[in-house]
């Protein structure tokens, strides 16, 4: 069992740590858990097999880490918990809700985040009628490209500004988080003063600005907004 576990486990860890380390994507670690999670229940099992304490005891102790282990899943302030889950829904349902009442897909693109909650993903899924474009932009030696959805179709690809497309908003974080506040905050502060028009409905704020100004979040893209999916050949 030892040598499965470190076959299982060794690899993954040298991938994390060598080319994939970052906080942001650390959820994916997860698929390590089992093999940890099995050697767990191992040694439980063997501590309350051999334990001299009463049975009393023994169960009191197993009960309490039970207790535990549900309160952090329905509580923790972690993206995986039962609470995050549900104010992540609660945000989304609202924002989906709302950003039709201020942005028409007729004439606006959004432009969403790499993001566990309300990112380009969902905004992309939720919203299918709207072309949503992935913020950063993504590297290759051929140039630099920009992720892109619509009618829950995903490419990746370059051209020129959608015909009638005059607006593009921001895909609004997750208010209560101050990681995602402060994020927002350092991408709004990227246009100069009055290049982004605010418009606040309810608890959630949307930045909308004019298409001309996308360059200032995708410099580097060679043609950084298309005009729509790639054609069924």
């Amino acid at each position: 069992m030892a040598r499965f576990t470190g076959v299982w486990i060794a690899p993954g860890l040298l991938f994390f740590v060598f080319v994939f380390l970052k906080f942001v994507n650390s959820g994916y670690l997860l698929v390590l858990s089992p093999p940890v999670f099995a050697w767990m229940g191992l040694w439980t099992s063997e501590w309350y097999r051999d334990s001299p304490l009463p049975r009393g005891g023994k169960r009191l102790i197993v009960v309490a880490c039970a207790t535990s282990n549900t309160l952090v899943f329905l509580f923790a302030p972690v993206y995986c918990s039962y609470g995050e889950v549900r104010r992540f829904e609660t945000d989304l349902t609202a924002i989906v809700t709302l950003l039709p009442q201020i942005a028409s897909a007729r004439d606006t693109v959004i432009v969403g985040f790499d993001s566990h909650f309300l990112g380009y993903r969902h905004a992309g899924y939720y919203l299918p009628d709207y072309q949503v474009f992935q913020f950063p932009e993504v590297h290759f030696p051929s140039g630099s490209r920009v992720f892109a959805m619509q009618r829950r179709n995903t490419w990746l690809d370059g051209g020129s500004t959608p015909a009638g497309i005059n607006n593009f908003v921001l895909f609004p974080l997750q208010q209560e988080d101050r990681e995602a506040r402060d994020y927002m905050r350092e991408i709004v502060r990227r246009f100069p003063p009055g290049e982004l028009r605010m418009v606040s409905r309810g608890a959630y704020r949307f930045a909308i600005g004019s298409a001309a100004s996308l360059g200032v979040l995708f410099p580097a893209a060679r043609r950084p907004i298309w005009n729509g999916p790639p054609r069924a050949q």
